[in-house]
């Protein structure tokens, strides 16, 4: 199960040889546009690649976004449980690209702060799915549009937690207190650093885990895995931490790689992985992935030609 921020991640590709007499801008010419699944979606999407059944929760507009975004959810296996605000425009990452080349992204978004009874429809929703399906990992996938309100989070990590289900949360929030009693965590080095209100680009590994480690007991966070970029992962679980160097080969686009990391994380404890073994699955395909343009999904079967 996925429950979070959906969204639509928009490509304009065309070509450009020319400045604009209008302003000084290159004109594109444009060659094709692409659509695929972003946020909680490119997690959802990164699940089904991996062979697992997903149920995805959230919130979506009731524009002609929406629909293609439903769309892609049908499309590739995923069940949808988005509810439908009217009053919101579907979340949605518009890149321009050009000559191969990334030239300008603009959004289109607005924060969801619930309309009446819509966070009791989303916890009636997800409670029914966990009691009548067999989930085996919850992942909440935060960024901070306002779906995970601290009472469907409270609810959700207490029943999961009351049913023996591993809730895994990728966040974009400085405060953790949303997050309290998860399983895991997965900040990159930014991330952490606000939350613990330090700098810690360029710290070494044990201040990085002191770091974590003081938020993790501050939170009653089981286990934190931090993704530092080039540095590779740090699994801070238990009275360990486990360094794990980066698999990376060639970087193109870092877009999405978070959500790989956090969905590979997810299908490896459904497999009965543990979490170190998991951990070093998703460093492999965080380095899958940002040698792909675009926020684009890893497969099993590339996984399964590195890992074996």
């Amino acid at each position: 199960m996925v429950v979070g921020d959906v969204m639509l991640d928009q490509y304009i590709l065309g070509e450009t040889s020319r400045i604009s007499p209008e302003a000084p801008v290159p004109v594109v010419d444009v060659v094709s546009r692409e659509y695929t699944l972003g946020g909680a979606g490119n997690v959802a999407l990164n699940l089904v690649s991996l062979g697992c059944k997903v149920w995805l929760f959230g919130v979506r507009g009731s524009d002609r976004l929406g629909d293609r975004l439903g769309r892609l959810l049908s499309d590739n296996g995923i069940v949808d449980h988005l509810e439908i605000d009217p009053t919101l425009p579907t979340t949605t990452k518009t890149r321009i690209i050009a000559n191969g080349q990334q030239l300008l992204r603009f959004d289109e978004e607005k924060k969801f702060n619930g309309w009446d009874g819509s966070y009791d429809v989303l916890i009636s929703d997800v409670v029914m799915v966990l009691a009548s399906e067999n989930i085996g990992v919850v992942v909440l996938s935060d960024y901070n549009k306002g779906v995970l309100s601290s009472e469907l989070s409270f609810r959700l990590i207490g029943t999961c937690n009351a049913m023996k289900i591993p809730v895994l949360v990728d966040p974009k929030r400085s405060k953790w207190d949303i997050y309290r009693k998860a399983s895991l965590i997965k900040p990159n080095l930014s991330e952490l650093s606000q939350s613990i209100g330090i700098q810690l680009h360029g710290m070494q590994d044990k201040e990085v885990e002191l770091a974590a480690r003081y938020l993790m007991n501050r939170h009653e966070i089981k286990n934190a895995l931090v993704t530092m970029g080039a540095r590779g992962m740090l699994l801070v679980h238990e009275q360990e931490t486990e360094a794990i160097g980066s698999d990376t080969r060639e970087v193109f686009d870092v877009s999405g790689a978070g959500d790989t990391v956090v969905a590979v994380m997810a299908a490896c404890l459904c497999s009965g992985h543990n979490l170190l073994e998991s951990a070093h699955m998703a460093n492999i395909a965080a380095g899958i992935v940002v040698g792909k343009r675009g926020t684009k999904p890893v497969t099993l079967e590339e996984l399964e030609n590195i890992y074996g």
